[in-house]
């Protein structure tokens, strides 16, 4: 017999790439909110139901997010090949 819960789980252990903005430093008195912001780009394998990261990896920072989505997305073809939307 087949396990019905084994293709769930595949598919959760694949590796995914967040991209978001994340503080890489306390904001110093007399700078604005952003100043000690960097777009982050974290690989991870999932999430668990209180939305915590599950195999959450070292973050990678970029001063933009154009080269964020670049670094995320060579990350994917690098790992799987191929175009994964």
């Amino acid at each position: 017999m087949s396990n019905p819960t084994a293709s769930i789980w595949a598919a959760a252990a694949q590796l995914r790439w967040m991209v978001r903005l994340e503080h890489v430093r306390p904001t110093r008195f007399g700078e604005k909110q952003r100043a000690g912001l960097q777009w982050a780009v974290t690989p991870y394998l999932g999430r668990r139901p209180d939305g915590t990261l599950i195999g959450g990896f070292v973050p990678t920072y970029f001063p933009n997010m154009t080269k964020a989505h670049a670094y995320a997305r060579a990350q994917m073809h690098r790992t799987y090949g191929g175009d994964r939307r």
